[in-house]
């Protein structure tokens, strides 16, 4: 076996272990031949359930001109014809052009099959594509850009009639130069990349708008606008010179008018507490006026672009949480005074917008109404008049209809007729499942399941590795006694059969925002690593506190300056649970978690060293004034308007605190949370005689991956077994 097919071999025993958790990585690594001679099959590495490592959906799907629905079943994935490949860049509407991002450059290209096809530097042809040392340039166009928050994936924007590009071009040269190491080389080097910290400066972000055809660039003029601007109806914020400061704000969330002539952006300040929806003209690059203007005494953080209705240059769907749910609302900008209405309203949080059927009858969206487990299309319909839209009573009335009957977890197509939606989806009994709805004015009219996935646990219970745990979720009260929280409970497969016997047990958390580990996906979620643990003799626990993602904005905005807190109160309440339970060892409690995870993993260790004895936390925030701008200021402010909280959570500051067994674990190219705060934490242990262990990946960034995660997964699993 030659390298690259070793490598090849490793990886897939890194998906198995990693992704399944089914088989320890020792068994994996076994199999795989040590000389020339034939890969090992998925089945000699999953002996028995090939269908669990991939839970095989349809392939080749896509709706063609007609709205008809074209698929290839799994098993016929041999004779299949291969799907055609995305052309390279991001074509333009009518498909004359493409743009392309090349390092930190951006070009135009004509589309064409011939040899020599126009091409234009859009970026400036004079600017270095590169800074020193290795690192990012100080100019980058046409990326993503505000640490890809705000919804932001990227940096390119097309007109709808495709004669335009609007992109983004971001100015980090006036942010410092952070250093990772570089350990290849026989003489280590140094890669710089650009990382503002919170309070420091950041970066400035600009929109430009090029026209292939003349190759020119306007720049949009996002630094100063009037004192005063209309606002939307209903709205009681006012307009105030220190909303928006012209060099220091978020320029989020773009969206053309579908004319082609205007652009509008959320623009948010850097407090992150104000946001204004403004016009510009493309052509000038002047603004033109403010729609609507969103406040918070905490935050607001807009993830959707307006999306206007067909045929209409006027009335567009915004997203917003300003009801203490994300919502959808009506606008029509036709005339001076800016028109609001509300169209969905309930105590739930819309995650996307699917879209509008041709003749803008129904609003499509995807959203967590019915439980926050859940992720289900649904349909509202749009009243042609401000009189229809005085009566609509969003979810609650019979204008909102649920189109995924199926519990579960749901991603979906829809063709441009609004007539199918191809409907993909996983729920706790269920690996995947493949059907078509047809939709008849908004509501589903027919179900047709195309391909079900086979529930290998059921298949292979006798298997110990492959064995399924019992899972149990259910809902706690938080220390307020009114919020529900949602927990997932993984057994020992033997517990049942011990009735005497008390497990030890390890707490998996992330509870931080954007994230929600426990939903009805396919076995609730439970990651692989939880059920291998639980089959070799682990109880493991997770739940999802205040500051998790799904449950509105109060939910989220209880950890608001004061990071930890909250959250520890509420994985207290799990652990109080937990004790309850005659098969939990109440003095063998551990606790692990990365990121954000890792931050709550390490303060649960220093604030309650008498509950867990074991920790391990991956990629921890140890000290938030050093952490990225973005999202620390949004949920901590800065250091100089919120000086208690960021001491509370120092925790660098506070290693005097450690009593138990703490593993940390960083990777030397993480340029999400810098290696930085774990060495010094490292450092502070040193003075105050306590003694957590390290462990650092070399060449990985936020997390392992690749065939190195089952070293990772292993080195953890060690961990807990020898000291907990």
């Amino acid at each position: 076996m030659d390298k690259n097919q070793r490598a090849k071999t490793l990886l897939t025993a890194f998906l198995v272990t990693s992704m399944t958790g089914i088989a320890s990585a020792q068994t994996i690594l076994s199999i795989i031949p040590q000389s020339e001679g034939e890969l090992p099959t998925m089945a000699q590495l999953t002996p028995g359930h090939p269908d669990y490592i991939y839970a095989p959906s349809l392939l080749n799907t896509y709706f063609d001109e007609q709205g008809e629905f074209h698929y290839t079943l799994p098993e016929d994935a041999a004779t299949a014809q291969p799907q055609r490949m995305s052309e390279k860049g991001e074509p333009s509407a009518d498909r004359l052009w493409r743009a392309l991002g090349e390092g930190d450059r951006l070009w135009v290209e004509q589309i064409s099959d011939g040899d020599n096809p126009l091409r234009y530097q859009v970026s400036d042809p004079d600017a270095a594509s590169d800074s020193p040392d290795l690192g990012q340039s100080d100019i980058v166009w046409g990326q993503s850009v505000h640490r890809n928050e705000f919804g932001i994936d990227g940096g390119i924007f097309w007109s709808p009639k495709g004669h335009l590009l609007a992109f983004y071009r971001m100015d980090q040269s006036m942010v410092g130069r952070y250093p990772l190491l570089q350990t290849d080389p026989q003489e280590a080097d140094v890669k710089w990349i650009r990382y503002p910290m919170a309070g420091m400066t950041s970066h400035q972000v600009t929109l430009g708008i090029y026209n292939p055809d003349s190759q020119q660039t306007v720049f949009l003029k996002t630094n100063g606008k009037p004192e005063t601007q209309p606002l939307c109806t209903g709205t009681n914020a006012s307009r105030t010179a220190s909303g928006i400061n012209a060099s220091d704000h978020y320029l989020t969330n773009i969206s053309w008018r579908p004319d082609g002539q205007q652009i509008l952006i959320a623009e948010v300040n850097r407090l992150q507490n104000y946001v204004e929806m403004n016009v510009y003209d493309v052509h000038t690059g002047e603004f033109v006026r403010t729609l609507f203007i969103e406040t918070s005494d905490k935050y607001v953080e807009p993830k959707n672009p307006a999306y206007f209705l067909p045929g209409s240059n006027d009335r567009f769907v915004w997203l917003s949480e300003r009801d203490g749910y994300m919502q959808a609302y009506l606008y029509n900008m036709a005339a001076d005074k800016v028109t609001c209405h509300q169209l969905t309203k309930g105590h739930f949080d819309i995650s996307s917008i699917v879209g509008v059927d041709p003749a803008s009858k129904f609003l499509y969206f995807m959203a967590a109404a019915d439980t926050p487990l859940e992720s289900n299309l649904y349909a509202v319909e749009i009243p042609r008049s401000s009189k229809g839209l005085k009566g609509l009573k969003g979810l609650k009335g019979l204008k909102v209809t649920r189109i995924t009957q199926t519990e579960g977890r749901h991603s979906i197509k829809v063709n441009e007729q609004y007539t199918q939606v191809y409907d993909t989806y996983t729920n706790h009994a269920t690996p995947r499942a493949c059907q078509l709805i047809s939709l008849q004015n908004g509501r589903p009219v027919k179900t047709e399941v195309l391909y079900t996935a086979a529930n290998p646990y059921l298949q292979n219970d006798k298997h110990p590795t492959l064995a399924r745990p019992e899972v149990e979720v259910g809902t706690l009260k938080a220390d307020d006694g009114v919020t529900d929280l949602y927990y997932r409970l993984v057994k020992p497969r033997d517990y049942a059969d011990n009735p005497f016997r008390r497990y030890p047990t390890i707490v998996y958390l992330y509870n931080g925002p954007h994230a929600q580990l426990i939903t009805n996906g396919f076995q609730w979620g439970l990651p692989g690593w939880d059920c291998y643990m639980a089959n070799r003799g682990y109880v493991v626990f997770t739940i999802d506190g205040r500051g998790s993602d799904n449950r509105g904005l109060a939910f989220e905005q209880a950890i608001w300056h004061n990071l930890g807190q909250v959250e520890a109160h509420d994985q207290l309440q799990g652990v109080e649970y937990l004790k309850t339970l005659p098969y939990v060892d109440p003095d063998r409690i551990g606790i692990y978690g990365w990121s954000y995870g890792g931050f709550m993993t390490t303060y649960m260790m220093l604030n309650y060293p008498d509950i867990f004895k074991v920790g391990v936390c991956g990629g921890p925030v140890l000290d938030w004034s050093r952490y990225e701008v973005m999202y620390g200021e949004r949920y901590m402010g800065t250091p100089d308007n919120n000086p208690e909280g960021y001491v509370a959570t120092t925790l660098i500051d506070q290693t005097e605190k450690l009593r138990g067994h703490l593993l940390i674990i960083h990777d030397d190219q993480d340029g999400t949370v810098v290696p930085q705060m774990s060495m010094q934490f490292l450092k502070n242990a040193v003075a105050n005689g306590t003694y957590p262990d390290y462990l650092m990946y070399i060449g990985h960034e936020h997390n392992v991956r690749g065939k190195d995660r089952v070293h990772l997964l292993n080195n953890i699993s060690r961990y807990f077994d020898e000291h907990l």
